[in-house]
């Protein structure tokens, strides 16, 4: 299974922090890891999806972490989509950071 992983948000906490985009067209699924530092208490990851890079609208919610909890990994996927993958602190994160990895995917299932 091709896969291919990038960076989208590196020890980051402000509010409306918007990531690295992962363009997903030629590929199956898409995931994505939330990690949190130590001292998070607080704060939303909101993992969004556009047709088009750059898009300027408001982008789609795939999903919404709630980074709770300090030095925690969330994570989970999706399948049949694509277009343009992002990450975006949507609640500011409390007491330390988040660091996001989005990670595509060809199963060969589709």
């Amino acid at each position: 299974m091709p896969t291919d992983e990038i960076l989208s948000i590196s020890a980051a906490s402000a509010d409306e922090t918007i990531g690295t985009e992962l363009p997903v067209t030629a590929f199956d699924r898409v995931g994505w890891s939330v990690v949190t530092s130590a001292g998070v208490s607080a704060g939303v990851v909101t993992i969004e999806w556009a047709r088009a890079s750059g898009y300027t609208g408001t982008w789609a919610e795939l999903d919404a972490i709630t980074a709770g909890a300090a030095t925690t990994q969330y994570g989970s996927s999706t399948d049949h989509i694509s277009g343009f993958v992002r990450a975006r602190i949507s609640t500011a994160i409390t007491g330390g950071t988040v660091t996001v990895h989005l990670i595509r995917a060809t199963t060969g299932n589709y």
